[in-house]
């Protein structure tokens, strides 16, 4: 994707510059990120540059900057991707959780504790 390097009005930023204030302290890390990207692509800093600083991967700052690009601060990420969808169901993590909670004995474990019960058992 090829960067892009823009500029806008005194006012405008003066407005991203506030945003970026409420944003911090509302504690809005994300949005803080998304608009501190966005300032210093304008002030000329490379996106690779950006991405280190602010520890980004710099395909998030290439999507962050079309963003703006194409919906201005209203294209900012309002929040965090969920992440790989579990393994297992609702109902497997109740029954998880109630056997984890009964102990390894109710699991047919004669050991005292699940880091024993994990172990391999070796025959002398």
């Amino acid at each position: 994707m090829p960067h892009f390097r823009f500029s806008i009005s005194t006012r405008y930023r003066k407005e991203l510059e506030q945003q970026l204030r409420t944003a911090h302290q509302l504690g809005y890390l994300r949005r803080v990120k998304y608009l501190l990207t966005i300032l210093a692509v304008m002030d000329n800093q490379s996106y690779e540059q950006v991405a280190g600083v602010l520890k980004l991967n710099l395909k998030t700052v290439e999507e962050w900057v079309r963003l703006f690009l194409c919906y201005g601060t209203k294209g900012a990420p309002r929040r965090k991707s969920p992440g790989r969808p579990p393994k297992l169901t609702k109902t497997q993590q109740e029954e998880l959780a109630r056997l984890i909670e009964a102990g390894p004995s109710a699991a047919g474990y004669s050991a005292g504790g699940w880091r024993e019960a994990a172990r391999p058992r070796v025959d002398p």
